[in-house]
């Protein structure tokens, strides 16, 4: 794994499109590896900011239709790397990535 990877459960009921964002600073290990239940996204730093998709993948107009988008029976639901890959997300330029992070945790703050 990579600093800010973001990592995608791509498996389970529950937990299918739970995501987090991989801060090396915070593994007290030398190594992360990501098992075959998670997906790992490596943003292209130069275009993608990671909490930016962090929170549009976390957000309630992604989640509420991922079990839609999920392969499997209901006692195992999947999300395909195929479909992973061909998730449509609306990206704005970097400095506006980074205010719309900025607004989300300060909003975030406010119902701590």
């Amino acid at each position: 794994m990579q600093d800010e990877d973001l990592m995608w459960n791509s498996t389970g009921l529950g937990t299918l499109g739970r995501m987090a964002i991989y801060y090396k600073k915070l593994n007290p290990y030398e190594l992360a590896v990501a098992d075959s239940h998670v997906t790992v996204i490596r943003p292209y730093k130069q275009y993608v900011v990671s909490e930016y998709l962090y929170y549009y993948f976390a957000s309630n107009t992604v989640q509420s239709v991922i079990e839609d988008k999920s392969d499997g029976s209901t006692k195992q639901k999947e999300l395909s790397t195929k479909t992973v890959k061909s998730y449509l997300v609306p990206l704005p330029p970097m400095e506006e990535q980074m205010r719309i992070v900025e607004k989300v945790e300060e909003l975030t703050q406010l119902l701590k």
